[in-house]
């Protein structure tokens, strides 16, 4: 779903990416129970990951990015990455974006991260980038056994330029 006001289209990173590749609803609202049971057990699960995740990190780290379309109105594109892990120092930090995802069943059937969630993290990769200037940043996708807690992770680093012009394989 989206909002327009004052002259900017409002969209958040996850409906933009469910949109544009074609794997979700624009409209993500739903309404059984077992669905929030679901979301839930996924929200728990999730501040669980971020809780262990050490001083590095910071947890539902909110991202804006305000893109010119046209004379008359942009696009506000924001979101939240479940993470961000911040090492190294001010003048030459690494910074890796953490999205985090649950799935049902065995993790290690998970072979490479879902397209749409890739998606995702790397809109949040690209602002991050903007905002703080960096040549080079990694992705986390976390993958998460909604039944027994098991974590797999898969990491890919990126240059500014690879995720600016749109090479990443996306």
């Amino acid at each position: 779903m989206y909002v327009i006001k004052d002259g900017a289209i409002r969209i958040s990173v996850r409906n933009l990416v469910e949109f544009v590749y074609n794997s979700g609803d624009i409209d993500n609202r739903t309404g059984s129970s077992q669905d929030v049971a679901r979301m839930q057990e996924g929200a728990r699960i999730h501040r669980a990951i971020q809780k262990k995740s050490g001083a590095d990190y910071a947890a539902e780290v909110p991202f804006k990015i305000n893109i010119p379309v046209h004379d008359s109105y942009i696009i506000a594109l924001e979101g939240r990455a479940d993470g961000v892990i911040s090492s190294g120092d001010e003048e030459n930090p690494d910074v890796c974006i953490d999205e985090i995802k649950t799935v049902t069943g065995d993790v290690g059937r998970v072979k490479e991260p879902v397209y749409v969630h890739k998606a995702q993290a790397m809109c949040y990769a690209y602002i991050c980038a903007c905002e703080m200037e960096l040549e080079r940043i990694r992705v986390r996708m976390t993958y998460c056994s909604i039944d027994d807690e098991a974590v797999k992770y898969f990491y890919e680093d990126f240059s500014f330029d690879e995720i600016e012009n749109g090479s990443t394989g996306l």
